[in-house]
């Protein structure tokens, strides 16, 4: 049985943090909460700045197919 896509996998922001005091930047993490589908956010990289600051990545999955979905993200 063809099940197409198992997740989707999208970064959890546009840019890197902003540094303190700056303006924060939009979110793509609106999908898992407006939906009530699982997903799952975990880190993915680093910036290449002078102070390197953390990326992640959410994980949008299936209804019912949590396993599936930390098994990708554990990845």
């Amino acid at each position: 049985m063809n099940r197409g896509l198992d997740a989707l996998i999208f970064p959890t922001i546009r840019s890197p943090a902003p540094m303190r005091g700056d303006d924060a930047q939009p979110s793509n993490g609106e999908l898992g909460a407006s939906t009530g589908m699982p997903s799952i956010v975990v880190p993915s990289d680093w910036t290449d700045d002078t102070l390197p600051m953390p990326l992640s990545r959410e994980c949008f999955g299936r209804a019912w197919d949590e396993q599936q979905l930390i098994s990708l993200a554990y990845e």
